[in-house]
């Protein structure tokens, strides 16, 4: 019994380390491809206005204190990704639209993807909590039955 309760306990540690041991990447088409687009356009830092824009695609980005953006793009954007003090959230695309900060934490780049499809708007840090949980559960369940 107590050996199962020590494999539970690593288990459960385990995928509470996997779950937040991701790196950030600056990469705009790995951060677009990983939310189901095909490639990144472009990426702008609050209160920036410079951005990696390339093969004619045309964008525009006016801040307001770092609360919300107002864009354009042309070609039209598949979806936004916007980051917010670590947090990442998926906005609708499209020619021009505005993305306001969803939490407490002011906006800190938006990034703009082409192709694929849009996900559902959702925090990011999200599936490692889930895996926690997922693992707690387990571990009750499988200490119960014993």
């Amino acid at each position: 019994m107590d050996m199962i309760k020590k494999i539970m306990a690593e288990m459960i540690i385990i995928f509470l380390l996997a779950g937040f041991a991701y790196a950030e990447d600056e990469d705009i088409d790995k951060e677009c491809t990983d939310y189901g687009f095909d490639s990144g356009i472009a990426k702008f830092y609050c209160d920036s206005i410079m951005a990696k824009v390339g093969d004619g695609t045309t964008i525009s980005v006016t801040w307001t204190n770092c609360d919300s953006s107002g864009w354009t793009a042309n070609p039209a954007a598949s979806g936004i990704i916007s980051n917010e003090g670590g947090v990442s959230y998926v906005n609708t695309g499209g020619i021009l639209g505005t993305v306001s900060k969803k939490g407490q934490d002011d906006i800190d780049s938006i990034t703009f993807c082409r192709g694929g499809h849009l996900l559902p708007e959702y925090p990011s840090n999200l599936f490692p909590f889930l895996a926690a949980f997922a693992a707690i559960g387990i571990s009750v369940v499988l200490v119960k039955k014993k």
